[in-house]
């Protein structure tokens, strides 16, 4: 944490300043944090590229997959949240070909059933 501050400049490095002693129990509890605060500060289009660029990572396990695209998903403001079948696709996508082909077929109606 010493060491992240220093990388921070301006408002992010005031806003850092002003979090209360021992209120950031982890770096999970940190990044949301950062996301919440300076998140809606982006381009509105940034949210669906880095949300459509999810890709599931070499050897990540499928919880852990389905937690960070759930935790992204959740921060996309809801006037720019995908639709339904938008998100679906980009949850299928986030696997190799194969698996994106076999859950495309399923055509599940729900993203929670996919």
């Amino acid at each position: 944490m010493r060491v992240f501050i220093q990388s921070l400049v301006g408002e992010a490095r005031k806003w850092f300043k002003e979090i209360t002693q021992r209120s950031i129990a982890d770096i999970e509890v940190l990044d949301d944090a950062l996301l919440k605060h300076w998140w809606d500060k982006k381009d509105l289009l940034c949210h669906h590229a880095e949300f459509g660029n999810l890709k599931r990572e070499n050897g990540e396990l499928l919880f852990d997959l389905n937690k960070r695209f759930n935790c992204m998903y959740n921060k996309i403001p809801s006037n720019v949240k995908p639709t339904t079948t938008s998100t679906k696709l980009t949850y299928a996508s986030t696997f190799d070909s194969n698996f994106y082909l076999l859950l495309r077929e399923r055509r599940c109606v729900t993203l929670a059933n996919m």
